[in-house]
């Protein structure tokens, strides 16, 4: 299967890790990281650029790295699947550009317990405790 796009969960750890969500405005309401497709021939490290300035406006960050492991949802009877990076950024650097897009209208630096709250997908819930545990371990290290 072909990757379709990226996801990118964004983080601080500043002793304890702090993650970047959105809340969702078109399309569904709830609570997502950020994400986008792939634009044609573009590579998915090129979309996590792309897609870091039309829809989050973060000018400062760092792909720490590519996970193998790879983000599955339905859509329109499609599976669909999505590359998923961890990104390491800067709580207080300005979140700018989330409204641009119009799928976004708010956004939050949640620590783990909150993130999970408030994500609104069992998928994604599912892939950030994993995530949430590497954070972790990278944090300590």
């Amino acid at each position: 299967m072909a990757i379709s796009g990226i996801s990118a969960i964004i983080y601080e750890n500043m002793g304890e890790p702090y993650y970047l969500i959105f809340r969702r405005a078109s399309n569904w309401k709830g609570w997502e990281f950020l994400k986008g497709k792939l634009k044609d021939g573009e590579t998915p490290e090129a979309a996590v650029n792309r897609i870091f300035k039309e829809d989050a406006g973060i000018s400062q960050y760092k792909i720490v790295k590519r996970l193998e492991k790879t983000r599955h949802y339905p859509k329109n009877g499609e599976d669909k699947e999505v590359a998923v990076f961890l990104v390491e950024a800067n709580m207080n650097i300005p979140v700018r550009n989330y409204k641009s897009s119009k799928k976004h209208d708010s956004y939050i630096w949640a620590k783990s317990s909150e993130v999970m709250s408030k994500l609104t997908w069992d998928n994604e819930k599912n892939l950030f405790k994993e995530i949430d545990a590497e954070v972790k371990r990278l944090g300590n290290n």
